[in-house]
C-alpha cells in the first residue's frame, strides 16, 4: 500500500508537471483504457440495441449504469436537446480517487477522455465533443461533463 501511495503521488506530480496537449495524450490512453476495462461493453450493446439511436442508446445504457450516472439533456445553442447531455456522476467512480491513490483534479481529465472514446467509439472521430464543467475533485458536489452530439 505504502508503494502505491508513492508510486501516484509520483503519478500525480508529473501530471501537474505536464502541459496541457501532452497530459491529454495521456489521460486520453487512461481512458480509453478504463472504458475498455468496463462500460464500453454497456454503450456497445446499448447502441447495438437502439439501432444508432442516441436517445434511445443513453436509455438502454442506464438501464445498468444508473444511478451512479445520469444523462440530463440540455438544450444549448440552439440544437435540439438530443444533441447535448450532462452527464453526471453523483460521486467519483475512479477507483484511484477512491482508494485516495491520486487527488489531483487533474485526474478528471480521464473521466472526459473516457466518455469521448466511448462516444467516438459509436459514432465515429470528430462527431462528439466533450467538456468538463464540474469535478468532485475540484471541490464540487458531482461532476458534469457536458457532451455535444453532431
Amino acid at each position: 500500500m505504502e508503494f502505491l501511495e508513492s508510486w501516484f503521488n509520483g503519478f500525480s506530480n508529473y501530471l501537474e508537471a505536464l502541459v496541457s496537449p501532452e497530459r491529454q495524450k495521456l489521460m486520453q490512453h487512461c481512458g480509453k483504457a478504463c472504458a475498455e476495462a468496463g462500460i464500453m461493453q454497456v454503450y456497445k450493446n446499448a447502441w447495438t440495441e437502439s439501432k444508432g439511436d442516441i436517445a434511445a442508446c443513453i436509455r438502454i445504457a442506464l438501464e445498468t449504469l444508473a444511478p451512479d450516472v445520469i444523462y440530463e439533456p440540455v438544450e444549448e445553442d440552439g440544437l435540439p436537446s438530443d444533441k447535448c447531455y450532462d452527464v453526471i456522476f453523483p460521486h467519483c467512480l475512479c477507483e484511484l480517487v477512491n482508494k485516495k491513490y491520486i487527488e489531483t483534479p487533474l485526474q478528471c481529465e480521464c473521466s472526459r477522455q473516457n466518455l469521448l472514446y466511448v462516444w467516438e467509439s459509436l459514432l465515429g472521430k470528430g462527431n462528439v465533443s466533450v467538456e468538463t464543467k464540474k469535478t468532485i475533485l475540484s471541490g464540487d458536489k458531482c461532476c458534469i461533463f457536458r457532451i455535444t452530439f453532431r
